[in-house]
């Protein structure tokens, strides 16, 4: 198993003896034309399914998971950041979104992950209201 730790000036304090390392959690970002794309696409392709579907994201030094416009198709490359698949499921109605439960969904989709060495993966769970355009969404990141 490699781990990669990224060090930014805001994750570690120097002190005359020594450097003490800060865990700094991730924060998401989601971009607005990121919805609208999957909006389009959960007209026109997924509909009803409820199946998992490949996304991409990004982070760097700034420990944000970014989604953008092309996260859906693609894995571009960001110059400074880094790339991570991961899965988004899209329930199809705000009740079904509610009652997922969070820790038997997590220990469902990352233990196995972990045992296995791939921490390297975000799942984001997701309602998306066509009609009224709001989006629900929950990001579970492994750290």
């Amino acid at each position: 198993v490699n781990i990669i730790i990224f060090l930014s000036s805001s994750m570690v304090d120097q002190t005359e003896e020594s450097w003490v390392v800060k865990f700094v959690p991730f924060a998401s970002s989601v971009e607005s034309s990121f919805w609208v794309r999957y909006c389009e696409e959960k007209l026109n392709n997924i509909q009803l399914k409820e199946d998992p579907i490949e996304v991409n994201a990004s982070y760097g030094d700034d420990n944000r998971l970014e989604c953008r416009e092309n996260s859906l198709s693609t894995n571009e490359k960001h110059k400074f950041r880094i790339m991570v698949n991961g899965k988004l499921i899209g329930y199809n109605t705000v009740e079904t979104f509610q009652k997922v439960d969070k820790n038997k969904f997590l220990k469902k989709i990352f233990l196995p992950n972990f045992y296995n060495g791939e921490l390297s993966s975000f799942v984001m769970l997701t309602y998306a209201d066509l009609k009224n355009h709001k989006v629900l969404y929950w990001f579970a990141i492994p750290a």
